[in-house]
């Protein structure tokens, strides 16, 4: 992309739908990984437990991480899918 910084993207991104962000740096696994657990976090709300303090953590710490994602430093998550040495 010229002109725009695809950090600041995929940020913007992952505001919109959390894990779009890491889908657009072709991170797709762990796009779909953020994804379902904001989901499943989003969900606790159907037991009465949710705020929209809860959503605004979700969806911040998703872009947060696609931000580092876009940036090239992201933070080392465990692939349960890898393949083992």
């Amino acid at each position: 992309m010229t002109g725009i910084n695809f950090k600041w993207v995929a940020l913007g991104l992952s505001l919109i739908l959390p894990g779009l962000g890491q889908a657009a740096c072709n991170r797709v696994r762990r796009g779909i990984g953020v994804f379902i657990l904001a989901v499943v976090l989003s969900s606790v709300g159907h037991f009465g437990l949710s705020t929209p303090l809860l959503e605004v953590i979700i969806t911040g710490a998703a872009a947060w991480d696609a931000y580092h994602v876009a940036q090239g430093d992201e933070i080392p998550i465990k692939d349960p899918f890898a393949e083992r040495l």
